[in-house]
C-alpha cells in the first residue's frame, strides 16, 4: 500500500530544464517518468529518469510506478496534459509536433496492447479537424 499511495506523490527525482538555463532537479510523480530516453522528446510532459538513479534503484521504482519504457498510459498522460493546458485553444508549432509524435506513437503501442487495456485509457484526447484537442467520445470522423 506505501509504494501504491508514492504513484501519485512527485518523489522522483528528474532534471528538468527552465527556459534556457542549466537543467534543475526536480521532482515528478512515477507516472511522468520514463527509465529510457525515449521520453525526452515529450519533455515537459514526460521526464527521463537518469540512468545511474534506475541502475541503483530499480525495483523501488518499477514498484512505485516508474516504467521501463514508454506506455500507452504515458502517452495518454501527455495528451489530458497538452489538452488542460491549451483550454480547447490551438496549439503552438511545438506542442502540435508533440501531439503529433505521441499520437503515431499511440497507434503503434496499441497494436500490441490487448483489447481488455484499452478501456483504462478513457478518456482520451485527440485533435479534430482543426487541430484542437477534444475528448474521443466526443469526435465524429466523416470518411
Amino acid at each position: 500500500k506505501l509504494f501504491d499511495s508514492l504513484n501519485t506523490l512527485a518523489c522522483v527525482p528528474v532534471n528538468a530544464r527552465m527556459q534556457l538555463g542549466p537543467p534543475v532537479s526536480v521532482l515528478v510523480t512515477p507516472s511522468h517518468v520514463v527509465a529510457s530516453d525515449e521520453a525526452s522528446q515529450y519533455f515537459p510532459f514526460l521526464h527521463c529518469l537518469p540512468h545511474s538513479l534506475y541502475v541503483h534503484l530499480d525495483t523501488i521504482l518499477q514498484r512505485i510506478g516508474v516504467k521501463k519504457s514508454i506506455e500507452p498510459m504515458h502517452i495518454k498522460t501527455v495528451l489530458e496534459m497538452v489538452y488542460k493546458q491549451s483550454e480547447q485553444l490551438h496549439l503552438d508549432i511545438n506542442t502540435k509536433k508533440t501531439v503529433h509524435s505521441s499520437l503515431r506513437t499511440l497507434c503503434t503501442l496499441l497494436k500490441k496492447m490487448k483489447g481488455t487495456d484499452i478501456p483504462r485509457l478513457a478518456p482520451l484526447y485527440l485533435p479534430d479537424q482543426s487541430g484542437k484537442l477534444c475528448q474521443s467520445t466526443s469526435l465524429v470522423y466523416c470518411d
